[in-house]
């Protein structure tokens, strides 16, 4: 199986998984528009993967409407990003080795439960500018320098 196919494997649960909650898919990315921002959901390929092997991760993200015009909605330009892996137990960054169909299969099922059981619900709480200006002043502010959540805080003016 190529990474090509062992990566629409990965994301086919996810898909299921965001669809219904308003997500749509461009490539290996998902994004819902909320009131005040949208959420983000993209599975990232690794460097290192190789004809044989595919390692993919998830990146999740909130992208404020304030800060976005004329931008596409990405994880990088977003308010708030953090890996899929912190939303683990070991709350530490983690990467899947799909080496075969079932790994690839295996790898979107446990995704989407932690997206489902975790990401989604933190993300949602969070998609607005106030719920981000509370974490930000509280010096929390996951996928940002802190120059970037002071600037962020500031234009927030709080």
């Amino acid at each position: 199986m190529s990474p090509a196919e062992q990566k629409k494997r990965v994301a086919a649960p996810v898909a299921e998984l965001l669809k219904p909650r308003g997500f749509r898919k461009s490539g290996l990315s998902f994004t819902a528009a909320r009131d005040e921002a949208t959420l983000i959901v993209a599975l990232q390929a690794s460097t290192g993967t190789t004809q044989a092997i595919l390692r993919v991760t998830c990146n999740v993200a909130i992208q404020l409407h304030r800060f976005a015009a004329g931008l596409r909605p990405n994880v990088w330009d977003a308010q708030w990003h953090q890996r899929i892996g912190f939303f683990m137990p070991e709350r530490c960054d983690h990467w899947w080795t799909c080496d075969s169909d079932e790994a690839a299969g295996r790898a979107g099922r446990e995704i989407a439960a932690l997206l489902e059981a975790s990401a989604l619900p933190e993300m949602e709480r969070l998609a607005a500018p106030a719920a981000l200006a509370c974490l930000w002043r509280s010096g929390r502010s996951p996928g940002l320098t802190d120059g970037q959540r002071t600037e962020y805080l500031s234009a927030l003016g709080g």
